[in-house]
């Protein structure tokens, strides 16, 4: 995790993991976990989660896979003051540092 002390978590995959990173570096206030197996899924994960204000799922489709695998397996949903939030772009194109400065500032 970079950032693991902040108390919002930008949760992505594979190439988006760039720009989140790139943001991060100039807003401290985020941090980021990047998933890079979903089976066997690490439940440390969860762990991790507990005591943060936020975790905002990044992914590039409609549906948010990976939103929905990670909180039904891990029951995310269930922990005290987790605000559970996404961020999906499904145009094709990829998320750009623009796109983040827009939607977290």
């Amino acid at each position: 995790m970079v950032n693991g002390g902040a108390k919002k978590i930008i949760v992505t995959l594979s190439a988006n993991r760039i720009v989140a990173e790139d943001f991060i570096a100039d807003n401290s206030e985020y941090g980021l976990m990047v998933v890079k197996f979903l089976l066997p899924l690490d439940a440390r994960i969860r762990d991790e989660l507990i005591g943060k204000e936020e975790v905002i799922f990044m992914e590039s489709n409609y549906s948010g896979q990976l939103e929905e695998h990670l909180v039904r397996s891990l029951d995310l949903d269930h922990i005290d003051g987790l605000k559970i939030a996404n961020f999906r772009k499904y145009t094709l194109y990829p998320f750009y540092r623009e796109d983040l400065d827009e939607r977290f500032k």
